[in-house]
């Protein structure tokens, strides 16, 4: 009888933890690439989203299980959000404004029109510069996946993928499930309001027991 409180509170901190997570992948239904967190918040399901075409030749998305390389400062990231930009030095850039990586480093567009060789080649005006480091990453690497990135140091190895395809124009969708989130929030409330239910009965046990013994 007297372990229940803590078993009540340990399934309340489980619970504020799934409904953590569930909130998380709900606000992030339309974030480009973004990976859905599973049972923990360093689960992530490594799927592939759904490719949409869009209009902007800047926008990249990776068929395949690889994930761009981008740099900033002393640290990199790994991300499947392929909505670049060129920023004001003209590197092209990631919207968190990490430098996207290819075999040779940073890579620079200046001014140029950009385009994609057949085998993921960056073209500027037709001229190849270099080629987007797409790099697979581990299962420890996915454990740091945090806000739809992976954070690394710079000294940390990298799996280089082979068999990723850049899709010029097309933007990879979110992989979270609304429907299952929504299923899941209804769950997690039931259960939650279910242990409140035991806490409040315990207590009121307790509370019935010292006053027949006081009298």
């Amino acid at each position: 009888m007297n372990k229940i409180p803590e078993i009540v509170l340990q399934s309340f901190k489980t619970d504020l933890e799934s409904i953590e997570r569930v909130s998380t992948n709900t606000a992030n239904v339309t974030t480009p690439g973004f990976k859905a967190y599973l049972n923990t918040s360093s689960s992530v399901d490594n799927s592939q989203g759904e490719l949409k075409k869009t209009s902007r030749p800047m926008d990249i998305a990776i068929d395949g299980s690889g994930w761009f390389v981008a740099r900033n400062g002393s640290s990199m990231i790994l991300t499947r959000n392929g909505q670049f930009h060129r920023n004001a030095e003209g590197f092209l850039s990631t919207m968190s404004g990490y430098v996207l990586q290819g075999y040779s480093g940073d890579i620079f567009v200046g001014d140029g029109k950009l385009s994609l060789g057949q085998e993921g080649q960056i073209l500027i005006d037709d001229t190849v510069l270099d080629k987007f480091l797409i790099s697979t990453p581990t299962n420890s690497q996915l454990e740091k996946y945090k806000n739809g990135e992976i954070q690394l140091n710079l000294s940390e190895k990298l799996n280089i993928s082979e068999n990723s395809v850049l899709r010029q124009s097309y933007v990879e969708q979110s992989n979270v499930q609304p429907s299952d989130s929504v299923l899941q929030m209804m769950l997690l409330n039931k259960h939650t309001q279910t242990m409140q239910k035991t806490y409040q009965t315990y207590n009121q046990i307790i509370q019935k027991t010292i006053s027949d013994l006081g009298k």
